[in-house]
């Protein structure tokens, strides 16, 4: 079978495979290969969903840092600055 072939096939079951019925007419190769693309497909999800919250994470990190340069340079007390963002002490110092 030709990769643009068995492409077919795995975009076909995917369009098609709803019951069990439908898979049961899928051949075992045909199976292993919607299975093998379904678990590259959640990869790819989790990979992205990580890579969301990673990004997320450090714009947050970000935002704190800005907000406490910006307390440092009105006057605000290390402590305060620290609570109020999460940085510690040394980070706030380090602006």
């Amino acid at each position: 079978m030709t990769d643009k072939s068995r492409l077919k096939r795995i975009d076909w079951a995917l369009k098609h495979v709803k019951s069990q019925e439908e898979w049961d007419k899928m051949t075992e190769q045909e199976q292993r290969e919607y299975r093998e693309y379904m678990v590259s497909v959640h990869a790819a999800r989790d990979a992205w969903d990580t890579a969301i919250d990673e990004a997320k994470a450090e714009g947050r990190e970000e935002t704190n840092r800005e907000n406490a340069r910006k307390m440092k340079a009105k006057g605000f007390a290390i402590e305060d600055i620290a609570e109020i963002t999460g940085l510690t002490a040394e980070e706030i110092e380090s602006l």
